[in-house]
């Protein structure tokens, strides 16, 4: 969906992010990551969910903040709220925290 979001040349950048998740073997840690999000639900503990944004931000960091930067620059309005929105309507309450938690740490972060 984030390619229908974003103008011709920022579609060449966010494609180049999708190519790093292979190039660089992000995938399988991205995999990883996803598996220890999907079960997030009321009986999940704080701690585990801060100890999964801890690991989203060490292992992926990077590409999510450049990744945000592409959408969010993306010459289409709202284009990080639609995707925002998308995601946190497939998801309970547990997975929304950890997404906010994410998000807002990534945005205090720098990556180099």
């Amino acid at each position: 969906m984030a390619v229908c979001l974003v103008d011709a040349p920022r579609r060449q950048a966010l494609s180049a992010r999708y190519a790093e998740l292979v190039g660089l073997k992000l995938s399988g840690i991205a995999l990883h990551l996803g598996q220890r999000f999907d079960p997030l639900d009321p009986h999940s503990s704080d701690k585990y969910i801060a100890d999964l944004v801890d690991a989203y931000l060490h292992q992926l960091g990077g590409w999510l903040k450049q990744f945000e930067e592409i959408v969010r620059i993306s010459g289409k309005d709202n284009a990080d709220a639609l995707l925002w929105t998308q995601a946190a309507e497939r998801s309970n309450p547990q997975k929304r925290h950890m997404m906010t938690q994410l998000s807002a740490r990534l945005e205090k972060r720098s990556y180099g």
